[in-house]
């Protein structure tokens, strides 16, 4: 797997990457050519060969893995030892973590090394892997959809309390019943381009403390957990149009807004208005599914008369997109800019 990412992304002219283990198989793992084909690698006819001295006297780096005493000791060699788990034999789940973490050392060895291909930058917005939050709610269910079409991402981690029911080649899920929990293991995080933040819940009914801790404890300590873990990435977060006024809801938004603007230098918010549901999504809110069904015949005439306050799934999920992978003219993104970025 490393070699296979490291030529791929390489340089031919400066550096070429060859493999070998100390007790090579008579084939790759079935688990390695599947997870790698995801990313549109093929191994299938990938042939395993010995790590002799002879091999490694050809190199100018030698990478181990755990080896140990078996590799080869080459006098006046550079040698890097990354402390990585055998995917022989395990679950398809964790060969993806596994290659993923591999990826992550493949991209900082070529970074450190200037060894990349022209055109090659280590956080590839041209082939994303995203976070999504709130993947089964009315708006998560049309940016996932976009995601899983989208060519150019080729990843989509779902995080939430419960299944999407939807299976993928792109999509892996975490299911974490308290989702303030943020003890989530770094490999199940790591190597991601962008954040999209879907989640939210409505104020009414709810105490100011209450919603404070559904939206800006709960927004910032997954935000503070992946900047941690991922500081360069995008992160996009759904607000609502009319954040920054005087009612509740609208200042503790304010407020979750500000802190990720501090908190990513590649970050912006999505001041979401109105959405016309486009492929069938659905709210998971008995009330706002009863206003969308009242409002859903009126959403053309309201969107000829003000263009600037109706915007589409398709819209939305397409201008998140585009945003993390080109940046977008300002980090506050009103309806009307949504629009213009998602046609």
């Amino acid at each position: 797997m490393a070699a296979a990412f490291f030529n791929s992304m390489t340089d031919r002219t400066k550096a070429r990457a060859v493999s070998g283990g100390t007790e090579p198989g008579e084939r790759v793992h079935p688990e390695v050519v599947a997870a790698m084909a995801e990313l549109g690698i093929d191994l299938s006819g990938a042939k395993p060969q010995r790590l002799t001295m002879e091999l490694a006297n050809r190199g100018s780096l030698l990478v181990t893995m755990g080896c140990g005493d078996a590799c080869p000791a080459v006098p006046g060699l550079r040698r890097d030892d990354w402390p990585l788990s055998d995917p022989k034999g395990k679950p398809l789940e964790e060969v993806r973590r596994i290659r993923d973490e591999i990826r992550v050392r493949v991209t900082a060895l070529l970074t450190a090394e200037r060894w990349q291909r022209t055109g090659f930058v280590a956080n590839r917005r041209d082939h994303m892997k995203i976070i999504l939050f709130g993947a089964t709610g009315m708006v998560g269910q049309g940016v996932l959809r976009e995601c899983l079409l989208d060519d150019g991402v080729e990843a989509v981690l779902a995080v939430g309390r419960s299944s999407t029911g939807q299976t993928h080649p792109k999509l892996r899920e975490l299911v974490r019943e308290d989702l303030f929990d943020f003890g989530v293991a770094g490999a199940d995080l790591q190597g991601y381009d962008a954040c999209f933040f879907c989640l939210g819940v409505s104020a009414a009914g709810m105490s100011e403390a209450d919603y404070t801790r559904l939206t800006y404890d709960l927004t910032l300590g997954w935000a503070r957990t992946l900047a941690a873990i991922n500081p360069a990435m995008t992160f996009v977060y759904v607000s609502g149009a009319g954040t920054g006024g005087r009612a509740m809801w609208a200042q503790v938004k304010k407020h979750t807004e500000d802190a990720l603007l501090e908190l990513f230098p590649s970050a912006y918010m999505v001041r979401l208005g109105a959405l016309r549901a486009m492929n069938g999504e659905i709210s998971k809110t008995r009330w706002t599914r009863v206003a969308y069904a009242f409002f859903r015949p009126l959403f053309p005439l309201m969107r000829a008369i003000a263009p600037g306050t109706v915007i589409n799934t398709e819209e939305l999920g397409r201008a998140m997109i585009r945003a993390a992978r080109k940046g977008a003219p300002t980090r506050v993104l009103e309806s009307r800019d949504l629009r213009a970025l998602g046609t």
